[in-house]
């Protein structure tokens, strides 16, 4: 299969990106495929860009993400696994296990005296609505959303059993598979760690648990039934565990919640995760291999 190059560096696919149009994720990724060796941006932030490549066949469409480092805080990323290294190596492990876990193409990471300066991760698209705005939906039915609660629960169990700490356990991060009876799938995880043993009952675990229930902008998600039909899931409908859960995965203070935070960025660093070796890397998600590739440019291979 013949590589689609788009930039030289992630460098210079930073500076391309700075001033071009945004589209909406939802309107690029709906959109029938151009493969013309096209790219849309449809995130831009000050540290990250999400990008959509559209290349000829037979490459599939892919989620691009780019992760800068400031140069003054490049320091503190000294020894640091790179946020694309723990998260194409999480999914790696998680797609191994058979988790319902967005498959991981390629990722790379340009350092300058060992601090990190970019990192980017290439996933496979997955058409579909995130859990967030399905129970937004005035349409979906009380029925439905404790089934989708139930859901939620067991897909947090398998990650947990398997020893993946997900680290963004939101609903917006949980695709809903448009190309399946109503299954779940984890998009997004710039946090995870995988431990490879039994997280269930860790403080990890119950951090997962404590996203998985609210909404983005902080309110729950599910109310007191469907919160009681995603424990069941989660316990393996074991009802003697959910009253304890329940009492564990009530909302945090503000405090609480930055604490949490600054616990999770710490582990990032002190914590021992596996990582992938090199500069970059391709994930053959047929053959379940991975081969390294220090390859600098920006592309689908």
């Amino acid at each position: 299969m013949a590589v689609v190059q788009y930039w030289s560096s992630l460098e210079d696919a930073w500076v391309a990106t700075e001033r071009c149009a945004l589209t909406p994720i939802g309107e690029a990724v709906g959109a029938p495929p151009k493969a013309d060796n096209s790219w849309q941006l449809i995130k831009s932030e000050s540290r990250v860009r999400l990008l959509l490549l559209d290349p000829e066949p037979p490459h599939p469409r892919v989620i691009f993400k780019i992760y800068r480092i400031p140069g003054h805080l490049a320091w503190r990323t000294l020894g640091m696994v790179s946020r694309a290294n723990r998260e194409f190596t999480a999914l790696m492990e998680a797609h191994r296990h058979g988790l319902p876990v967005v498959c991981p193409h390629r990722w790379l990471e340009a350092r300058a005296l060992g601090a990190l300066s970019f990192s980017a991760i290439s996933l496979e698209l997955v058409q579909g609505s995130n859990l967030e705005t399905v129970l937004q939906n005035n349409n979906t039915t009380t029925e439905q959303r404790r089934q989708l609660a139930r859901k939620a629960g067991s897909l947090l169990r398998s990650l947990h059993t398997a020893g993946m700490y997900w680290g963004t356990a939101y609903p917006r991060n949980v695709l809903l598979r448009q190309d399946s009876a109503a299954e779940l799938m984890v998009i997004d995880t710039p946090y995870a760690h995988w431990h490879g043993r039994d997280l269930s009952g860790s403080e990890s675990a119950l951090s997962d648990l404590r996203g998985m229930v609210r909404t983005k902008k902080g309110r729950w998600g599910f109310d007191r039934q469907e919160q009681e039909q995603l424990l069941l899931g989660y316990s393996s409908d074991d009802s003697s565990m959910v009253g304890t859960l329940q009492a564990l995965v009530v909302p945090r203070s503000r405090l609480q919640s930055k604490l949490d935070r600054l616990k999770q960025r710490s582990a990032n660093v002190l914590i021992s995760s596996p990582r992938s070796p090199g500069k970059g890397g391709v994930y053959d998600c047929e053959q379940q291999g991975y081969r390294r590739n220090d390859n600098q440019f920006v592309g689908i291979e």
